[in-house]
């Protein structure tokens, strides 16, 4: 930094750090870049530290670079299978399309878990196998008050997490498929336990359909 140069290339500059003290330097960089201005390249292997840091996130796979955004959009859109599963836990249920479909539009698949209505991440054709993609903290419990136009399963119980600011539930749908949700902590205990049967909902916006 000290002379200056156009580009400031970091390679997993936080690698090797505990977790408090990693936390603390991702913001201590990001008050440092924004200081000296000068454009920085952060490679890492930490979706969260990329998604902290970052004005803009560039997601590879083998080489080729499957998506480009700022985090919000590499996140929440992400554009392929890959950049779903990478950035972040995801949940992937296998269907086929019941319909063609654009990419961003509403497209209605048939699961073993049952029918979803989920935005495509990209163009399907009708009957295509495809996979519907959604994340656990979107998936919530049945009768909480929230919507549930989308996507709306039984699953057992097979394990709680608790991990603090979160319960992880970990799930088996029909026809064995394995899924996660995560119920915030708010005080309340989880109802649910293990072995039980609970149903899951999440609307259409929160489920992304690719081709499988």
């Amino acid at each position: 930094m000290v002379i200056r140069p156009a580009v400031l290339l970091l390679d997993e500059p936080l690698s090797n750090l505990d977790l408090k003290l990693r936390e603390e330097m991702r913001l201590e960089i990001v008050a440092l870049q924004r200081r000296v201005g000068i454009t920085t390249v952060l490679v890492t292997h930490d979706q969260g530290e990329a998604l902290a840091v970052s004005d803009r996130i560039a997601v590879m796979n083998r080489g080729r670079i499957e998506q480009i955004g700022t985090p919000t959009e590499v996140y929440e859109r992400p554009a392929t299978r890959f950049v779903a599963g990478f950035m972040g836990t995801t949940n992937f249920i296998d269907g086929r399309a019941q319909g063609a479909s654009a990419a961003g539009a509403l497209c209605h698949v048939q699961t073993g878990a049952g029918d979803v209505s989920a935005i495509c991440g990209s163009a399907v054709a009708d009957g295509q196998a495809v996979v519907v993609a959604v994340r656990p903290e979107r998936l919530h419990l049945v009768g909480d008050g929230m919507a549930a136009d989308g996507l709306r399963v039984s699953g057992r119980v097979k394990q709680h997490v608790y991990v603090g600011n979160k319960t992880e539930l970990h799930l088996v749908l029909p026809g064995g498929i394995a899924c996660i949700a995560e119920i915030p902590n708010d005080g309340r205990q989880i109802p649910a336990a293990v072995d039980a049967t609970v149903e899951l909902a999440a609307g259409a916006a929160d489920c992304r359909v690719f081709p499988a």
